[in-house]
């Protein structure tokens, strides 16, 4: 589109696309199925992209590392791709759910982007100083976005930002703030990587997999415009883009910085829906109960206050001032105890009626919380000290039931999470709690109207379970230690399996394979020197081959020579035996069978004569410098790669930090963390305080999966999870004198 077609700044959208009508032929109703389904088209697209880079990026970051060479660049790409391999299902359900709130966010302009995912890691990167060269992860999202800005057709981008803003009633998004922006998707990619990484120091591998995904977004994007505006099209949004003015801004910087986001428009229903429900607290004629659950969905209806032009009423000046008063008492007068009943009777005495539902339903909430005995009970009664400070909270900003990332509402999640932590040290006196209680001390002693208090605290409470993690690593020090030890024995004994394997067919005696398979891979594994048979590596996979050979059919002219290494052999076999522990009865059985398995072939040889068939197999020969030739595969390992077992299928979807719940014989079920994964994902540690740490192999682990013994369980989201149980419980059917939603 020509710049030149584009009016000049300060008209809307709206207004240019009022002369055709396309906002009127949808009713409010319709307006918000089609903004879903936009979420909905944009979600997927955006998610397949990320799926699809992830398949792609193990053998693209491989490459780059095996093209350089020995540096700490080639290091860092060979740990991103383990990150890819062990965490992409981490990264793939973070991406989906992080970018659908930075969507919804940015669609309704409630935050603005500094408030995005992006604004942890920056934190994250403040404190990484010894990172040298490391890129700020704020200028780092800035820099992939304008590469895949430049990839983009410019119509396609105008065409998203106006009709969304003509959908909303509203002006045109700014570019880098609509909820298609490349800042956006970069924002969930690296808050979803943040996730995968569990929130550790590696701003070098963080940057190298943000940068992988950036060709992928360049080539992909563009098409998901163009679907985006061609959905749009079809519901007649804004199909001629000629007549539209495009605002040089759509957040006009004021006196003090940019203006708040313009109110989202009205559409009709939440509007009525919270205009019913007011009524209905005046008239206080409906049943409590169900007034309760209709209050408590229209309250945590993103849509409400997402959707509507709502007159809020402001909390009373005078209620305010009550509860303040009772916030500083509680600081050391009142109990948590008494914390509701003095809050509920300000709130009847000086609180409109909305305000007393509000305070309400706060306390169902904290109800909640301290009915979860899925909590470490020191810290529900630390939450229960926060219960006038999150009402004020709550009727400061009445979203507080319908954002989740309302600061307070955070906090308190976080906070229940921590405390369903069966790793964390909790107990009374331990720093962790001590460090809880000065925090939420703090902010009972100082909160007054800035929510920003509450994004303070948490970035305390951030940095107490920072401390706690270094506290878990430093008490699991040795036993992961012990762990990478038996990893790196489990993976070697798997690949002397894998190079026997081939060497192994059906004509090999069982007790022959049994040896090999049993005892005789630690040898391989080791690379054990046999130096009566062979010099160097590989003497041990000699000895294999050559005992495979040993007990294969032979032409008498071959008994000579079988005579001549059988003595050789047979001292190697007993030097590696004795290293793996074989028991000296398995052994002396093992030799005795031996013995008579060369005898057998021995006679079989003698009986041979001139005319019959050849009696050795094809595929077993003995060259002439003593090594043995397999005509099929010669051994090679790299013919045979290691499939993926059932076990390793079951845990695929486990990563580190899941809280697994654990059910023993007697039929007691503990919750424990899981702590470790190994790199191959074959040993899984799982923690407990004070000290229980349990070692697993992958089988082990899968059949307790199997059998329903091993579980993976959620996490608390305390007020989801309360504001569920309310809109559960105390359902109420819509009537006409009520008008409200059933």
């Amino acid at each position: 589109m020509d710049s030149a077609a584009l009016p000049s700044a300060g008209h809307s959208a709206a207004s240019g696309a009022s002369q055709s009508g396309e906002a009127a032929r949808l009713d409010a109703r319709g307006s918000y199925r089609l903004l879903e389904a936009c979420r909905e088209l944009v979600v997927e697209r955006l998610s397949a992209v990320v799926v699809g880079a992830l398949d792609r990026m193990t053998a693209e970051l491989t490459d780059a590392a095996l093209a350089l060479g020995k540096s700490a660049r080639k290091r860092t790409l060979l740990d991103t791709v383990l990150v890819v391999r062990q965490q992409r299902t981490t990264i793939e359900q973070a991406f989906r759910r992080l970018y659908g709130d930075i969507f919804e966010r940015r669609l309704f302009a409630q935050p603005l982007a500094a408030a995005e995912p992006v604004r942890n890691l920056a934190a994250g990167n403040a404190g990484n100083a010894g990172n040298v060269g490391a890129t700020p992860v704020p200028v780092l999202v800035a820099n992939l976005a304008g590469r895949v800005r430049r990839g983009l057709d410019a119509d396609q981008v105008l065409g998203v930002r106006a009709r969304l803003g003509v959908l909303l009633e509203r002006d045109w998004f700014e570019d880098a703030r609509q909820p298609v922006a490349p800042e956006a998707i970069f924002d969930a990619l690296a808050g979803a990587i943040d996730a995968a990484l569990h929130h550790e120091e590696r701003v070098d591998v963080r940057e190298a997999l943000l940068a992988a995904f950036e060709p992928h977004l360049t080539r992909h994007l563009n098409a998901i415009y163009i679907d985006l505006n061609a959905r749009l099209v079809a519901h007649q949004i804004l199909p001629q883009l000629a007549g539209a003015r495009a605002p040089a801004s759509a957040t006009p910087p004021g006196p003090s910085g940019p203006a708040a986001p313009a109110r989202p428009p009205a559409l009709g229903r939440p509007a009525s829906s919270f205009r019913a429900l007011e009524e209905a607290l005046a008239r206080g004629g409906v049943d409590q109960g169900g007034l309760r659950g209709a209050a408590a969905r229209i309250l945590s209806d993103p849509g409400t206050f997402g959707m509507a032009d709502l007159p809020l009423e402001p909390v009373r000046p005078l209620l305010l001032e009550a509860l303040e008063k009772i916030q500083h008492d509680s600081a050391g007068v009142v109990a948590p105890s008494e914390l509701f009943p003095a809050l509920a009777e300000q709130a009847g005495a000086t609180g409109s009626p909305l305000d007393r539902m509000t305070v309400e339903l706060v306390s169902l909430v904290f109800e909640h919380i301290q009915a979860d005995t899925a909590l470490a009970e020191s810290v529900r009664r630390q939450l229960m000290r926060l219960q006038v400070v999150a009402v004020r909270a709550a009727l400061l900003d009445r979203s507080f039931f319908a954002r989740r990332e309302h600061p307070m509402r955070e906090l308190i999640d976080g906070t229940t999470e921590l405390a369903a932590d069966p790793d964390a040290d909790l107990a009374d006196g331990s720093p962790l709690l001590l460090g809880i209680q000065a925090v939420f001390g703090d902010l009972i002693a100082g909160f007054d109207r800035d929510l920003g208090a509450f994004e303070r605290a948490i970035e305390q409470i951030d940095r107490l379970c920072g401390e706690e993690a270094e506290r878990r690593a430093a008490v699991l020090a040795k036993e992961l230690a012990r762990a990478e030890h038996e990893e790196v024995w489990s993976l070697a004994l798997e690949r002397a399996r894998r190079d026997l394997e081939p060497r192994l067919d059906e004509a090999v005696p069982a007790f022959i394979r049994g040896f090999l398979l049993t005892w005789w891979t630690p040898a391989l594994a080791r690379d054990l020197p046999l130096p009566r048979l062979a010099a160097g590596p590989g003497a041990a996979m000699k000895a294999a081959e050559l005992l495979i050979w040993s007990v294969a059919a032979k032409h008498p002219e071959e008994i000579a020579r079988l005579a001549e290494l059988v003595p050789k052999l047979i001292a190697s076999l007993v030097e590696g035996s004795q290293v793996a522990e074989m028991p000296a009865s398995a052994r002396t059985a093992f030799f005795e069978e031996l013995l008579s398995a060369h005898t057998a072939v021995i006679d079989q040889a003698k009986r041979w004569q001139v005319g019959q068939p050849d009696p050795r197999p094809a595929r077993v020969r003995l060259r002439p410098d003593g090594t043995v030739r397999f005509s099929r595969g010669d051994g090679d390992p790299e013919d045979h790669p290691m499939t993926v077992s059932a076990g390793e299928t079951i845990l695929g979807g486990f990563a580190r930090g899941d809280r697994i719940e654990l059910t023993r014989d007697s039929g007691e079920a503990a919750i424990y963390k899981l702590a470790w994964i190994s790199p191959a994902r074959k040993l899984f540690i799982l923690s407990r305080y004070p000290e229980e740490a349990l070692s697993l192999s992958a089988a082990q682990f899968s059949a307790l999966v199997f059998n329903e013994k091993a579980r993976r369980v959620d996490g608390p989201q305390a007020v989801d999870d309360a504001i569920d149980v309310l809109t559960r419980k105390a359902a109420v059917p819509a009537t006409p004198s009520q008008g409200l939603p059933g």
